[in-house]
């Protein structure tokens, strides 16, 4: 048999989740009013949500992917950032193995060998 809540809970709980739907609205409508201005022709900042005309020329030039206009102009991108996103995961992954093998034979050492500190290094991890 379910348990009936009495009005004061439900009143508090529905007040949460009123408030809470509160700092989702003030957290998602600037940022569905950022992504709306990317996908917008030009460099219009209109308060509409929803474009006029939808154009992909923003963020082909924020990925460094050439745009050809309507006019027939080839914009180049300003910055490589695919470049550089690319070299970003290169020293991410380089310096994560690293620590991997570093991490992995300092846990053999302090697992298995018997040393002066040892306690107090642990301490200090």
């Amino acid at each position: 048999m379910a348990m009936v809540q009495p009005r004061s809970i439900r009143a508090r709980k529905l007040a949460a989740h009123l408030a809470l739907l509160g700092v989702v609205a003030l957290v998602a409508f600037p940022l569905l009013l950022v992504i709306s201005i990317s996908f917008r022709e030009g460099n219009f900042a209109t308060g509409n949500l929803i474009p006029e005309r939808f154009s992909l020329e923003h963020w082909s030039l924020a990925l460094g992917i050439p745009w050809e206009r309507t006019d027939g102009s080839v914009v180049q991108p300003p910055f490589p950032v695919l470049l550089w996103l690319w070299n970003s995961v290169k020293v991410a992954a380089v310096s994560s193995v690293l620590i991997l093998l570093l991490a992995t034979t300092s846990a053999y050492a302090f697992a298995r060998m018997r040393f002066r500190g040892k306690a107090g290094l642990l301490k200090g991890c």
